[in-house]
């Protein structure tokens, strides 16, 4: 299971040369203190080997731990859902139509319809057609920030649509997709096809490409941040998209709530380990082993109190598409 950031820099630790804290709103040394957690460094351990390598192991462990219960507490109720729409972009029609070499960036702005429920882009595959044998180097772009997120190479044969699968995951509101075209004759494809595509009416909703988001043929010079110019060709590019339910950014949204249960979550794990790990050569972690376990067990009864109550309090999206109802209950998704 993958860790969630969001939740596990929730946690910090005070009391070494520098503080480890990143985002922290709640610190570990007020349950289990640096000192404390230096008793129990391992030198034989590369893993736990210094403090804040156990640290970190354990609030990335805390953060698993606690997205199982918050999955566990919802099965009941609810059923995963994750992929609400596939869709190919790029229509390169029943005739070839150049779109001319130029120093421009070519390519395809998408954007969220909405942001509530939360949504990511997954690229598929990528392909290119044109007058070009070559590679051709697709760079994805934060559409609002301008950040360059990743690139993939295209090895174009002129005269054939070339596919490439990508396999790519961006939590993005805004995701632009484009290629230097300087040098690069590619053949028209459209967003979506045909003559009645609205590639300039963006508020008034007409060039939606499904019910998520926007999607607009563009063109903008070369360089950040980018200021694109909107039209019906996308340069030769397709798009293999899918819209999908992002779980991850719901609960990070509520990442507050979960803040108290991840600190005694975090602290049982720290228990636990010296419990169990420490060496048995150092007399005042063996002395001290049976008060470590009772505060293990006093922190998992704690921990559980405190989540019993904020998964109480939790208020799901009402959302159809990511949460969808049952007849008697509601329906919820595992998360990543």
């Amino acid at each position: 299971m993958a860790q969630l950031e969001c939740l596990s820099e929730l946690i910090g630790l005070r009391g070494g040369c520098e503080d480890i804290s990143s985002n922290a709103t709640t610190y570990l040394d007020t349950k289990v203190t640096y000192n404390e957690l230096n008793d129990f460094v391992d030198q034989n351990d590369v893993a736990h080997n210094t403090v804040a390598k156990l640290f970190n192991s354990f609030r990335s462990q805390a953060a698993d731990e606690l997205v199982t219960d918050v999955n566990e507490h919802l099965a009941s109720r609810y059923v995963a859902k994750t992929v609400v729409k596939q869709q190919e972009l790029g229509d390169m029609g029943t005739t070839l139509t150049a779109s001319p070499a130029t120093t421009l960036l070519k390519g395809i702005r998408l954007q969220q319809y909405t942001s509530y429920p939360s949504y990511n882009f997954r690229v598929n595959r990528i392909g290119f057609i044109g007058s070009y044998t070559g590679n051709v180097i697709v760079t994805y772009y934060d559409g609002v920030t301008g950040e360059s997120l990743a690139t993939d190479t295209i090895a174009a044969i002129s005269g054939q649509r070339v596919e490439l699968s990508v396999n790519r995951q961006f939590r993005r509101e805004v995701l632009t997709i484009v290629y230097d075209a300087t040098a690069i004759g590619g053949y028209r494809t459209t967003v979506q096809g045909g003559a009645g595509s609205c590639y300039t009416c963006r508020t008034a909703g007409k060039n939606k490409v499904n019910g998520y988001c926007y999607g607009q043929g563009m063109t903008a010079p070369i360089g950040t941040p980018l200021t694109p110019t909107y039209l019906n060709d996308m340069g030769g590019l397709s798009v293999w998209l899918s819209v999908e339910c992002d779980h991850e950014s719901w609960l990070c949204n509520i990442k507050q709530q979960l803040a108290i249960p991840m600190l005694y979550k975090t602290a049982e794990l720290a228990m636990e380990y010296g419990v169990h790990n420490t060496s048995r050569e150092n007399t005042s972690t063996v002395r001290d082993r049976g008060e470590l376990k009772e505060r293990q067990i006093m922190y998992h009864e704690v921990y559980s109190d405190k989540m019993s109550k904020a998964l109480k309090a939790i208020a799901l999206p009402n959302d159809s598409d990511c949460f969808v109802c049952n007849r008697r209950n509601r329906i919820s998704v595992a998360i990543p």
